[in-house]
């Protein structure tokens, strides 16, 4: 309906463009498209969506209160269609700093709890990947007796 309402709008049939208005107005009052005519409908926003765009928003310029913004859009709704979006950018930023226990922690979160998410497969070759690593290093104190014992 959004579409042709611009289509009898741009072939010049303005009565059949508001009828076309008129109607969605009227079957999807609370859509993103009524709300884009009509200037009086106000399309409820989520506070877990707001909390998730202003941390996209403050990624580049703000990483510390971006983090916490998603941390916080995570609270607010565990199981919301944002909260493994936002939790993988939690565990990714962890996993850019080299805080592998937490970026490992929030990656194991999304499996264990979106297993159905596209930041689940991410997130599962991270795990991967950061796990082989963990393994490969030995421990800082297994490695000074070692070299104790060799002098």
């Amino acid at each position: 309906m959004f579409a042709l309402a611009f289509v009898h709008e741009s072939m010049g049939n303005k009565e059949a463009a508001e009828e076309a208005r008129k109607d969605l107005l009227a079957s999807f009052p609370a859509s993103d498209y009524a709300s884009y005519l009509s200037e009086d409908v106000q399309v409820e926003t989520k506070a877990q969506e707001t909390a998730y765009l202003q941390a996209e928003s403050q990624i580049t310029d703000n990483i510390d209160n971006a983090i916490q913004l998603f941390k916080s859009a995570l609270a607010l709704d565990l199981k919301g269609d944002l909260a493994a979006p936002a939790a993988y950018s939690i565990g990714y930023y962890y996993d850019q700093t080299a805080v592998i226990d937490s970026a490992v922690k929030y990656y194991q979160w999304i499996r264990e709890n979106h297993p159905e998410s596209d930041q689940s497969k991410q997130a599962g070759i991270r795990l991967q990947t950061l796990n082989m690593v963990l393994s490969s290093i030995a421990p800082a104190d297994t490695l000074e007796s070692s070299v104790q014992e060799d002098n």
